[in-house]
């Protein structure tokens, strides 16, 4: 399981698009093979809406999460060996976990802010598009928030394990 996460790390943010377009994918066929209905124009407006929403709201979470990070960084000192680290979270800020862990973050958020806008514009301009569109557009949106805030969690669980382990 190491290997896969490893795998995942090297480019996540390209693996959440690839995942939701063979998520789209695979609901195109199903569509095809008449096994999916497509939901009303109401419905996918007020899932547009709601995806979008979410991303905000999970971009600031997370946004929290890094400026806590660098706060407290800011405030830690460098110490000579591993006595003088007063916790578990200062040793952190001296690994390489410390610098992946903001950019992963960094990411995180950028990624969510993209999703948001382009849910919140294809709302805007709902008339204009084809239903099946637009439904796709929204299981994009779904899979990539949902994947986003699942690195987040592994994240968050590698440095609870580093704490963990110290």
């Amino acid at each position: 399981m190491s290997r896969l996460y490893d795998f995942y790390f090297k480019a996540p943010i390209i693996w959440d698009y690839i995942i939701s377009i063979v998520g789209v994918l695979v609901m195109i066929a199903m569509k095809k093979y008449e096994l999916l209905n497509i939901p009303s124009e109401k419905a996918i407006e007020s899932l547009l809406s709601d995806l979008s929403n979410t991303s905000f709201t999970s971009t600031g979470f997370i946004l929290t999460i890094l400026t806590v990070l660098i706060t407290f960084k800011a405030n830690n000192q460098k110490k000579n060996k591993v006595a003088d680290y007063d916790s578990a979270l200062s040793i952190f800020f001296e690994t390489p976990l410390y610098r992946a862990t903001t950019k992963y973050l960094k990411d995180c958020i950028k990624s969510l802010l993209f999703v948001a806008l382009i849910g919140f514009f294809f709302k805007i301009f709902l008339q204009n598009f084809q239903l099946i569109f637009l439904f796709n557009i929204a299981i994009i949106i779904l899979i990539i928030v949902a994947m986003t805030l699942i690195r987040c969690v592994l994240i968050l669980g590698k440095i609870l394990k580093l704490q963990n382990s110290n």
